[in-house]
């Protein structure tokens, strides 16, 4: 299983992580050993059997397993929930939405204040100027709100250099937001996977992480039965079929980091994939050796010897660190959908601005 372990039946050579941990420890003592190439259950079935001393692959310490003896762990691996990349959807509210609640309130009460000011000022001059007061608090709303959108009213220096102030903080909100922008999951945590009937569930059946969702029968549980490996999963312990279903909407794959990677570097998949996040189901591999094996101990001492040396990051850098899924590079772009909302907005502007001119016309002319 790669990048694991590679067998080649006509060299009877192994490669990959586990392999060439095997061929370090073959090439210091110099085993005489056959070497069978097999599939995982069937290499995991004779080494519990006693048919096979070694069990190369990335096996997992169980404590059922009396036995066999399990070296200290070479390398630790861990599943990821994987699924095709969601989209993200622009709103057209995304500019609206740069102004906070605070900020309403704000512009709010800068308007009023600016309406009372006008009609304050209006009765004080006329008051003293001994003129019959002709304005009331409508007029002044209406010279104030023209003020904001631009009508030539006194205040519209200060409209003018308040809206390019607020239409940098909008721009400068609004790109942050798109680059930070969040990815919205179908589902907020493995239980909860369970409960959308609208998804599935692709495990392999040879990992032990799929015990975790079975009986001691082998059995899924209720809870999970709908869900785990249902009629939109293929058999992914051959691996090519992952990629002919991860971009199926409502297809989530659980596997382990290591065998995503390798996936990924063969064959790139055709749309963008993200994982989860969440660490699920941290275990170390280990090599499965039967009791019986007089160079288990011999085994264990160069495993230790090759930790402290540093050869495992080595490995772990020429076969699992350089295998990175490709995920790609998303650029969020500001488009027509995400400013549709402040384009009404301006329209509604024009509209209200031409009602109020209109309205302070026929106001002036009947005055």
């Amino acid at each position: 299983m790669l990048p694991f372990i590679t067998c080649d039946n006509e060299t009877k050579e192994v490669g990959g992580y586990v392999g060439d941990i095997w061929n370090i420890i073959q090439e210091k003592y110099r085993f005489k050993y056959t070497l069978i190439c097999t599939s995982y259950d069937e290499g995991r079935s004779m080494n519990e059997n006693g048919q096979a001393d070694v069990f190369l692959s990335a096996s997992v310490a169980e404590e059922n397993l009396n036995n066999l003896y399990f070296s200290q762990p070479y390398f630790y691996n861990w599943y990821h929930l994987y699924l095709k990349a969601p989209k993200l959807h622009a709103s057209s509210l995304s500019y609206l939405k740069t102004f906070s609640d605070n900020l309403w309130l704000t512009m709010a009460a800068i308007l009023a204040l600016l309406t009372m000011t006008l009609w304050l000022n209006v009765k004080i001059l006329n008051k003293l100027m001994k003129v019959e007061p002709k304005v009331g608090i409508p007029s002044c709303f209406l010279s104030a709100a023209s003020g904001f959108i631009n009508q030539g009213r006194g205040q519209v220096l200060i409209a003018l250099l308040l809206g390019v102030v607020l239409y940098a903080a909008m721009n400068a909100v609004l790109f942050s937001r798109l680059a930070i922008s969040d990815v919205k999951f179908p589902f907020t945590s493995l239980q909860d996977i369970g409960k959308h009937r609208g998804l599935s569930l692709c495990l392999r059946t040879n990992s032990f992480v799929h015990d975790y969702f079975t009986t001691d029968d082998g059995v899924v549980v209720p809870e999970w039965k709908e869900v785990l490996n249902n009629k939109n999963c293929l058999d992914i312990i051959d691996q090519r079929n992952i990629s002919k279903i991860i971009c199926k909407e409502g297809i989530v794959i659980f596997e382990n980091r290591v065998i995503m990677s390798a996936i990924a570097k063969r064959s790139a998949f055709p749309c963008e994939i993200v994982n989860f996040g969440t660490i699920y189901y941290q275990k170390g591999n280990v090599f499965a050796m039967t009791r019986a094996l007089k160079e288990k101990r011999l085994i264990e001492k160069i495993l230790m010897e090759m930790r402290s040396h540093g050869i495992y990051n080595r490995l772990e850098h020429k076969h699992v660190t350089s295998q990175k899924p490709s995920s790609g590079e998303i650029w969020n772009q500001v488009t027509m959908a995400h400013i549709k909302g402040i384009l009404c907005m301006y329209l509604i502007a024009i509209v209200v601005s031409l009602g109020i001119l209109v309205t302070e016309i026929t106001i002036h002319r009947r005055g």
